[in-house]
């Protein structure tokens, strides 16, 4: 394994395996590439597959095959064309993955697209989350803005509302949807608009087509369906049909065109 290697101007590398990659200026790596930490302060290409320790972008990355690290921070901005595979994520920047990305444990404060789907056991979002596809997790925690284009699945699934968010069908055992006022406004706003067409932005909740859980305690939410064993529906919900088995609440300030009790 060779030692470290810095870009500091305009170059690049063939690939091979380093201790230490850094680049502060304009830097490609043209093949595979094996190295323990990676940090980009400046732009980075990167054409082959890369698989590390810790990757580090502070500047901008771009990632046209598989990436596999233990640690990934991004500061700056990360566009990963293919397959991602992480153990812990961190974006406080942007992140947009273009095919699969599976990790262990992911703090989003900035925004993260995975266009075909993710996979971790917890996560945790404070910024923004989109995937055209579905996201499956132990556990998610949301304090912010989510677009789910088919599922959300996790054992425990708690979000607290800050604007509009979409998720398709949501499935787990504890459920939990609230409002929060706004904090940081600006950059939700922005978000929002970045994630959503104007006429979905317009509502300032969560959308459904389904919710489906054990527990399930929600406000300022739209769904067509709601089915769980004890449902609480709280307010400024719009629901076409809560089916239930042991217990239902309903605020008054909600909407509910059919309740039916079901056998458990």
């Amino acid at each position: 394994m060779n030692g470290e290697y810095n870009i500091d101007g305009v170059g690049s590398i063939a690939g091979g395996e380093y201790q230490r990659l850094v680049i502060d200026g304009v830097g490609s790596v043209n093949g595979d590439l094996t190295s323990e930490y990676i940090e980009i302060n400046g732009a980075g290409k990167f054409k082959g597959k890369v698989k590390a320790k810790s990757i580090e972008i502070d500047g901008s990355a771009k990632f046209l095959d598989d990436t596999i690290c233990e640690e990934l921070e991004i500061d700056g901005s990360g566009n990963f064309k293919e397959n991602l595979g992480v153990d812990n994520l961190e974006v406080n920047g942007s992140a947009k993955i273009e095919k699969v990305i599976q990790g262990v444990k992911a703090d989003i404060g900035g925004g993260l697209v995975a266009l075909e789907g993710a996979e971790f056991e917890n996560i945790s979002i404070n910024g923004a989350f989109k995937t055209l596809k579905s996201l499956e997790v132990e556990e998610l925690r949301c304090d912010g803005v989510l677009n789910i284009g088919e599922e959300l699945n996790g054992e425990k699934v708690i979000i607290s509302l800050r604007g509009t968010s979409k998720v398709r069908i949501i499935g787990g055992h504890e459920i939990k949807v609230k409002k929060r006022s706004f904090c940081g406004a600006s950059q939700i706003f922005s978000m929002i608009k970045d994630l959503f067409s104007a006429e979905e932005a317009a509502y300032d909740g969560l959308t459904c087509e389904e919710i489906e859980g054990d527990e399930i305690d929600i406000e300022y939410t739209k769904s067509k369906v709601v089915r769980g064993n004890n449902v609480v529906i709280g307010d400024k919900c719009e629901i076409g049909k809560v089916e239930y088995s042991e217990s239902i609440e309903v605020s008054p300030s909600s909407k509910i065109r059919e309740k039916v009790k079901v056998q458990k």
